[in-house]
């Protein structure tokens, strides 16, 4: 199909709502017809803006020629919108293509982008001839992570899910091959400087007062005290300054860290500090240091996990080739798993005077997360069983790529096994014996829901964030 362009063509204005209402404004002002509107909710709004809405799983056929601009504000479902549209016999489509917005597209995407903003500037005039796009080619395989090369050395940005303290002091010290998001104290502290907590001092200090005991010869008076806090808010202010004027220090500076060909992850040899005030400062991923060879047995991955873009990815794909595969819900989950690690570890592990969870044990059934939440915490060393769900050939593809532990095993039903800790959606827990289910965490349950949804639900709220349009929450159970 060659070009097109809009004038003397009838537009349909995909979404019948604030957005479309403004582009609906837009064309009128500029003497172009539109001759209605498209909505999946036809059935509830019939008309908009004095204009038929139609349902786009109702013929379109009297609109074959119309221009049909997508007037959705979440990038993220133009994609899906124009698949769909392009199998109802429409191709003149105007979208945003997510595939733009991170760098990457294909010339005719860029073109039809700047549409947007070429009407968000009143510049009509300027739009001339549009390319028709049968495909939405919305992602381009290629490396995000390597920040820096050179000889056998590179930086390369890690995800903190894959990032564990030193591993040569596992005789001597609790706080050895621990993920960095269970540096607590260091963390707390650094949050609380941040300003992001009421307290975090306290717990530092006496996470220092502890190692020092285990050393011999070492007095701790008030003034030892004082020069340990004085000198950690020196570490703390030098770090905040070079974050906010030198955003190269942290990679000039990455820690080193070798890769654990046992546990797929990475050991700092040193920069815990630096870890840790990352974490405090809302990072997802921690610069380090590394050889090649060890970032080339990161990688190691052969499966292809995109299928043409088809699925809706809601939890990012933690792998260098993955990281601007289109996704939904990144800051839902990571944000969660960062909560739920943090929560498990100061209220289970601290009064064992343990960090580690390799001991425990963990039943995974949510429905939407690609495994993230079992993956995550089959790296802590737990043994982690996941309920299956509607999408396991490709969580198992993911599964492969990241190298998860074999630790992880996916089961059809939650059988006869019982377990430290459970964490369930809500929706699959109200189906679930509720008796069977109180006999078989020893720890507890964590219940994924809708605010609604848990309400009536007594415990321990540990986290709550937006999923899609709704309110969700995490719930301890007692």
């Amino acid at each position: 199909m060659n070009d097109y362009t809009m004038k003397g063509k009838k537009i349909l204005i995909y979404g019948a709502a604030s957005y479309g209402k403004r582009i609906y404004e837009r064309f009128m002002e500029n003497g172009y017809e539109v001759a209605g509107f498209v909505d999946k909710r036809a059935d509830e709004v019939t008309e908009f803006m004095g204009l038929k809405v139609i349902n786009p799983e109702s013929s379109l056929d009297a609109y074959e020629d119309a221009v049909l601009f997508v007037a959705v504000k979440n990038v993220f479902e133009h994609s899906n919108i124009v698949k769909y549209l392009l199998t109802r016999g429409l191709h003149k489509i105007i979208y945003r293509s997510y595939a733009v917005l991170t760098g990457l597209g294909n010339d005719a995407q860029k073109r039809i982008n700047r549409v947007y903003s070429l009407i968000d500037e009143d510049s009509f005039s300027e739009i001339m001839s549009i390319p028709a796009v049968y495909e939405e080619n919305i992602f381009e395989k290629r490396d995000n992570a390597v920040v820096w090369e050179a000889d056998e050395e590179m930086v390369a940005k890690i995800p903190w899910q894959s990032v564990f303290t030193n591993r040569k002091k596992e005789n001597s010290s609790i706080w050895s091959s621990v993920n960095v998001a269970q540096l607590i104290p260091h963390i707390a502290f650094f949050s609380y400087l941040l300003g992001n907590a009421e307290e975090g001092a306290e717990e530092y200090l006496e996470f220092c007062e502890k190692a020092a005991r285990r050393q011999e010869g070492i007095a701790i008076t008030e003034r030892w005290k004082e020069n340990v806090i004085r000198n950690r808010k020196t570490v703390f202010q030098q770090m905040n300054l070079a974050y906010e004027l030198e955003p190269d220090f942290f990679v000039d500076n990455a820690p080193a860290a070798e890769w654990n060909t046992q546990t797929h992850c990475f050991n700092l040899k040193s920069g815990k500090h630096r870890a840790a005030f990352l974490i405090a400062k809302g990072n997802k991923y921690i610069p380090l240091r590394i050889s090649k060879n060890d970032y080339a047995l990161y990688c190691n991955g052969k499966d292809d996990i995109v299928d043409e873009g088809e699925r809706l990815y809601h939890h990012r794909i933690l792998h260098p080739q993955y990281l601007k595969l289109p996704f939904v819900e990144w800051d839902f989950y990571s944000r969660m798993e960062l909560v739920l690690l943090q929560f498990m570890t100061r209220k289970f592990m601290y009064p064992a005077d343990k960090i580690s969870l390799s001991d425990n044990s963990m039943l995974v059934a949510a429905k939407e997360d690609f495994g993230s939440i079992a993956r995550t915490f089959s790296y802590l060393g737990m043994y982690v069983e996941r309920l299956s769900c509607d999408e396991m050939d490709l969580v198992k593809k993911i599964d492969r790529l990241m190298q998860t532990p074999a630790a992880l095993k996916d089961v059809d039903d939650i059988g006869k096994n019982t377990f430290d800790f459970g964490l369930i959606e809500y929706t699959l827990y109200a189906q679930m014996d509720q008796e069977e289910m109180a006999g078989k965490f020893k720890k507890g349950i964590f219940l994924l829901g809708a605010e609604e949804e848990l309400r009536g639900c007594k415990g321990t709220l540990i986290f709550e964030g937006i999923r899609g349009a709704t309110v969700w929450q995490l719930v301890l159970k007692e």
